[in-house]
């Protein structure tokens, strides 16, 4: 089951991240500048976080397993349909969009999955388990995009494979994963109190500002290698996608820690040096050393290293406050955890645009990720 969701995760990110490396070529193609070349994501991320919600809710209701699957082949059919129908700007930031729509069933759907079925020893290994798989996702998107480019000079032809493995995974998750079916039918209002939840506001905020910093990086880090740091450009996907890496060792080891130490000391452990090695990638200058050991750290300290802590604790205290609510928790905690990823590629860009540089970009995102220790203090430990 978890290996199953893992996989899904990783070719969801894998359909994200081979985006990022061609920021120039798109932008190039279709004359267009560094912050609409952003908005492409920051589109498919405004989608993404707009229909969490009903999309937890609707699988608290009807189940999980056919909404989840069925909102999983239909971003399989937009990813290839950019491949034939994203002749220009405006199609391909449609169909982004509708990838954006069925992608945004499965964090929470997929955590939810894990947090009715599997034991609470475990639970945040399997979290820790799907971050790997997301994190294999984003090595391979950000490694092999740009070089697929180069090899076949058509960046689409990314995008039909990867639809293409959608489609098929789409018949695994209906075959390997278990439903969640619920009996409780509540409403909209129903979930008022837990919209209302300090707790949940607080951690979802933390690991917003931490996703801020992971998403600048993964989105605008292979640029920022290649032009500003003198990368050659298959190098800086590459090395970008090191980030991924060291988060796979990253997600076991707090993951093992969060079951001794519990989430909350985890997360004001890895939080703070998250943004300090963020900052390192900036200030160590030219060394390529010293860039790479800055990226592999950050690594450690990020996303799914981190986040599967953050998703265990949270729907630790939907089935404690909440029964019967868990997939709308983490969908709610989740959409406010990926608006990250509307603003970083986008207000990233614009930077960039006014600066010539994406040094103050990536000042501004250590900034956020150290920021976000001081909305966990206060928090109990639950």
């Amino acid at each position: 089951m978890v290996s199953s969701l893992a996989l899904g995760w990783c070719i969801i990110y894998a359909s994200r991240t081979c985006l990022y490396p061609l920021y120039p070529v798109i932008a190039a193609e279709f004359g267009i500048s560094s912050a609409q070349a952003g908005f492409l994501s920051g589109f498919y991320f405004m989608l993404y976080t707009l229909f969490q919600i009903p999309a937890g809710l609707l699988m608290d209701r009807l189940g999980t397993k056919r909404c989840l699957a069925a909102a999983y082949f239909i971003s399989g059919l937009a990813l290839i349909g950019t491949v034939f129908g994203g002749n220009s700007y405006g199609k391909l930031l449609f169909l982004l969009g509708v990838q954006g729509f069925g992608d945004s069933f499965y964090y929470s759907g997929a955590q939810g999955t894990i947090a009715s079925h599997v034991p609470s020893e475990r639970k945040a290994i399997s979290s820790a388990l799907l971050g790997i798989g997301m994190s294999i996702g984003v090595l391979s998107g950000l490694g092999f995009s740009h070089m697929l480019y180069v090899a076949l000079e058509d960046y689409r032809l990314s995008f039909l494979l990867l639809g293409i493995l959608r489609l098929a995974v789409t018949w695994i998750l209906l075959r390997f994963v278990p439903d969640v079916p619920n009996t409780v039918q509540s409403g909209l209002r129903d979930y008022l109190p837990l919209f209302r939840d300090l707790t949940v506001w607080r951690i979802s905020g933390a690991t917003f500002c931490l996703m801020y910093g992971f998403w600048v990086m993964i989105n605008w880090g292979p640029t920022f290698l290649r032009v500003e740091r003198g990368f050659v450009a298959e190098q800086a996907g590459f090395y970008s996608s090191l980030i991924a890496m060291a988060s796979m060792p990253g997600g076991i080891l707090w993951g093992s820690l969060s079951n001794r130490i519990g989430p909350k000391a985890v997360l004001m452990t890895a939080l703070p040096l998250s943004g300090i090695f963020l900052f390192a990638i900036v200030k160590v200058g030219a060394s390529y050393p010293l860039i790479v050991l800055s990226l592999l750290a950050f690594g450690l300290c990020t996303n799914s290293a981190v986040i599967p802590v953050a998703t265990v604790w949270v729907s630790r205290i939907a089935a404690l406050r909440y029964p019967g609510k868990t997939v709308g928790a983490i969908a709610f905690y989740n959409c406010v955890v990926v608006s990250a990823a509307i603003a970083a590629p986008v207000l990233s860009g614009f930077i960039r645009d006014l600066s010539g540089s994406l040094s103050g970009a990536i000042y501004l995102a250590a900034v956020s990720v150290l920021l976000s220790v001081l909305l966990l203090l206060g928090v109990g430990k639950e």
